[in-house]
């Protein structure tokens, strides 16, 4: 009976395809719609104004969960964040309500070029 449950646990574990793993897919201003297609479903959802938090997490090892949160301004992915925490009876009661204080702030890139009349 042991060794069932060791095999069912590896299995398991091994079968899970990892939130880190699949966040590497992802680029700054992809769809919600792209990013859904390579995580999943989320967990949560949350929005205010034009942006929008889609909350997920992952049994990460004994009495361990990732959470990762994506987030979107203008319906593009903007960035992630992610966060360890405890794991008590699964994942879902370490999930907190959005911060949106952690939003990633949007960059903007300028280039600037001036021209000197001679």
């Amino acid at each position: 009976m042991k060794i069932i449950l060791a095999l069912l646990s590896i299995a398991l574990i091994s079968g899970c395809s990892s939130l880190q793993k699949k966040s590497m897919m992802l680029d700054p201003g992809m769809s919600k719609a792209e990013v859904v297609s390579i995580l999943g479903l989320p967990e949560n959802r949350s929005f205010r104004g034009n942006s929008e938090a889609l909350q997920y997490s992952e049994v990460a090892g004994f009495g361990q969960c990732n959470y990762m949160i994506a987030w979107f301004t203008n319906k593009k992915l903007l960035g992630i964040t992610n966060r360890r925490g405890g794991s008590v009876a699964g994942c879902g009661l370490g999930s907190r309500e959005v911060d949106w204080g952690q939003i990633p702030k949007p960059s903007l890139d300028l280039n600037i070029t001036t021209k000197h009349k001679s």
